[in-house]
């Protein structure tokens, strides 16, 4: 899993920039026969669904390592405000 924020944004950005890349699906060809052309169409999907997929995957890591920054920048916080009342305390 990645742990850099840079790196999570840099990933999706690259994702999103590959999945535009792939373009609409391609149309179908008259002089081809369906087959061929439902191959094309199936091997289109597939590639969309994987960088779908993996972007998704991506996203997922990017919202934990959010929560796990966030949760540990309000114990630090908490933290803080409690030794700002012991000094407060301290000097009245």
């Amino acid at each position: 899993m990645m742990t850099d924020i840079d790196a999570h944004r840099q990933r999706l950005h690259d994702l999103i920039a590959e999945l535009n890349d792939i373009g609409p699906a391609p149309p179908n060809v008259a002089e081809f026969p369906i087959a061929a052309n439902a191959v094309r169409q199936n091997e289109y999907l597939i590639r969309r669904n994987r960088i779908q997929s993996e972007i998704i995957d991506v996203y997922n890591q990017y919202v934990e390592f959010l929560e796990e920054s966030s949760s540990s920048l309000l114990k630090i916080n908490s933290k803080m405000l409690d030794i700002i009342k012991i000094q407060i305390a301290n000097n009245t």
